[in-house]
């Protein structure tokens, strides 16, 4: 979008100030992954991309190697704090994707995956998508939550059209 999302507005709130307020909010540990020179993180650790530059499997890849856990991203507005608590109370050891079709966000993703993902990256795999097919279907349920919290935004139109802010001078707004 030209700037990072975590300073897009919904309901006068940051996205990243709603997304570690959902997951304080579900009693779990807020973590930042990836670049947050950008943001003022609010208390949370900051974890980098490990390794950097290969995109979204950099920062899961950090998250299985502190543990495992919840993982969203910072432009989902829609999830909330039920949506959290549900992931956590379904209590699995493999990850599970929310509502239908492809979803890798919210999902728990378990420690016990870090040597798949780095099999994948091994022989050069970058996609998010990839990396969920090679999880053995026996370890992937699916956690059916609220019908918005997998909504993303990734264009300043669909900020619009969600009713977000986009903040001055932000560029395309």
């Amino acid at each position: 979008m030209g700037l990072p999302k975590g300073h897009v507005r919904w309901r006068g709130e940051s996205l990243l100030a709603r997304a570690l307020a959902a997951v304080r909010g579900a009693g779990l540990r807020p973590l930042v992954v990836g670049d947050a020179s950008p943001y003022a993180t609010e208390g949370a650790r900051v974890l980098a991309d490990r390794p950097a530059n290969i995109g979204p499997l950099g920062g899961l890849r950090s998250v299985l190697l502190d543990g495992g856990g919840v993982v969203l991203a910072v432009d989902m507005p829609f999830v909330d704090v039920d949506d959290l608590r549900e992931l956590v109370r379904a209590g699995l050891d493999a990850p599970y994707a929310s509502g239908s079709g492809f979803a890798p966000f919210p999902a728990w993703y378990a420690p016990s995956l870090l040597p798949l993902l780095d099999r994948q990256l091994e022989r050069g795999v970058r996609s998010f998508r990839a990396f969920i097919d090679a999880i053995p279907s026996r370890e992937r349920t699916v956690v059916t939550l609220s019908p918005r919290c997998t909504q993303d935004w990734d264009t300043p139109e669909d900020v619009r059209a969600s009713g977000g802010e986009l903040p001055q001078g932000w560029p395309h707004g």
